[in-house]
C-alpha cells in the first residue's frame, strides 16, 4: 500500500498513481479511498461551488473488482444518474475522460452519511425528534417512487446511501450506481448490497427484482430510521404499533405478503401515521 496526498489530504492506494490532474478541478478537501467498488472519490472546492468526483480504474486497496470492471460499471452509472434527476438524488454535472480512467462529476451535497458504523453521526440522527425522522423517510419514499416511475429498480440501497443535512433537514440519496432497468432478473445469486436491507429474492438466482423488492427495501429503511434494521423487532421500534405493522408487512420474506407497489406502501404508511 502507498500513502499519497493532494492539497495536503492523505489517502492510500494499492500502488503509486499520479493523480495531479484532479487538481485542475479545484482544491481537494476530502478523499474517500475505501470503496470496494474500485472507485476513489474526491471532495473538490472549485471556488464558486463544491464538487464530488468519483473516479474509476485506480488501484484502490479495498477493490473487489478489476479496474476494467470498475470503469465499465461507472460508465453504465452515467445513464442512471442522467435518467434519475430528482431534488433528493445527487446531481450529475459532467464526466471525466482521462485515459485510462473514467469519472463522474457531481454537485457536492452537504450532509452526513447515515451509516450505523459511524456511531456518533448515526446516534445524532436517531436522537432527532420522531417527526424529523419520519420526514426523512418520506423523502426516501418519494425517491424510490421516482426511481420506479423512471423505469428502474433500486439495488444496493443501504445506510451509506443516505446523506442527511442536519441544518436543512434535507435527505439526499447517493450511490445509485447499480440501479437497473426494469424488468431485472437476478443473474448473480447474491446481489450487491448489505444483508440488513436485502430481500430473499436478492439472494436467489433467476428471481425477479422489481417494485415488490423495493417495498422490502423501504421497510428496512424504516427500521433503520425508527427501529433496528438488523433485528426488525418491535422492542427496538420507536414509532408506534401501527407504523411497525406497515414496516413488518413490507419486510415479509414472502413477496406475496408484502405491499404490491411502492404507492400501496406509501398509502398504508400515511394512513398508519394518523393512528
Amino acid at each position: 500500500m502507498v500513502t499519497q496526498s493532494l492539497d495536503g489530504i492523505e489517502f492510500t492506494l494499492a500502488e503509486s498513481t499520479d493523480l495531479e490532474f484532479i487538481r485542475q478541478y479545484g482544491r481537494v478537501f476530502r478523499v474517500f479511498d475505501d470503496h470496494d467498488s474500485g472507485n476513489i472519490s474526491f471532495g473538490i472546492d472549485a471556488g464558486d461551488q463544491k464538487l464530488f468526483i468519483k473516479l474509476a480504474g485506480i488501484a484502490t486497496t479495498e477493490a473487489v473488482v478489476s479496474a476494467e470492471a470498475a470503469i465499465a460499471n461507472l460508465r453504465a452509472a452515467e445513464a442512471v444518474y442522467r435518467d434519475l434527476k430528482h431534488p433528493h438524488i445527487v446531481e450529475l454535472l459532467d464526466v471525466i475522460e482521462h485515459d485510462p480512467w473514467f469519472g463522474l462529476i457531481f454537485a457536492w451535497n452537504e450532509g452526513t452519511l447515515l451509516r450505523r458504523v459511524n456511531q456518533e453521526d448515526f446516534a445524532r440522527f436517531r436522537a432527532l425528534p420522531l417527526i424529523q425522522r419520519l420526514d426523512a423517510l418520506s423523502q426516501v419514499i418519494e425517491v424510490m417512487q421516482h426511481i420506479h416511475n423512471s423505469g428502474y429498480v433500486a439495488i444496493d440501497i443501504y445506510d451509506a446511501s443516505f446523506l442527511y443535512d442536519f441544518e436543512q433537514g434535507v435527505l439526499t440519496v447517493c450511490d445509485l450506481d447499480v440501479c437497473a432497468r426494469q424488468p431485472f432478473i437476478n443473474t448473480m445469486g447474491r446481489l450487491w448490497g448489505s444483508s440488513r436491507f436485502m430481500s430473499p429474492e436478492e439472494y436467489e438466482l433467476g428471481a425477479t427484482i422489481d417494485e415488490v423488492t423495493n417495498v422490502f427495501t423501504l421497510g428496512a429503511v424504516a427500521h433503520l430510521f425508527l427501529g433496528d434494521e438488523r433485528t426488525k423487532l418491535k422492542d427496538d421500534w420507536e414509532a408506534g404499533p401501527a407504523l411497525f405493522e406497515v414496516a413488518t408487512i413490507a419486510t415479509s420474506p414472502e413477496r406475496a405478503d408484502r405491499y404490491p407497489t411502492i404507492a400501496a406502501f406509501a398509502a398504508a404508511w400515511s394512513q398508519a401515521s394518523t393512528r
